[in-house]
């Protein structure tokens, strides 16, 4: 149990240093969110499940902007159409064989999401 939560705290860490090094320095003038999200996997392990979703709003409930249809294997990457939604700031969601956790990502940005170790 020890060595799980090790890796799923450095699996963590790691995402979070990607998305923050894409998130600093915005550019000038409006931003405008990508309409595709590349996600790629470099995880040892299948990505069993994976969505970006936007937040819940008044009197509307979270949506899902963008899913995998089927697990994304170790090394594999994949193309996810985004729905329409206003906002570059989402909720990205994940679950591979063994752990899950979501973070915030950043579509205006940068729409290259790599899952990493």
């Amino acid at each position: 149990m020890g060595r799980r939560n090790l890796n799923a705290r450095m699996f963590r860490a790691a995402l979070a240093a990607a998305l923050c090094f894409f998130c600093v320095g915005p550019s000038l003038g409006a931003q405008k969110r990508a309409a595709v999200v590349n996600l790629e996997n470099r995880r040892k392990v299948t990505l069993v499940k994976f969505e970006i979703i936007a937040p819940a709003e008044k009197r509307k409930p979270e949506k899902v902007l963008a899913a995998i249809g089927k697990s994304l294997g170790a090394g594999d990457r994949i193309d996810l159409p985004l729905a329409r939604a206003s906002g570059c700031v989402f909720e990205a969601r994940w679950k591979f064989e063994d752990l899950e956790d979501s973070g915030s990502v950043d579509l205006c940005t940068d729409a290259h999401i790599v899952l990493v170790d």
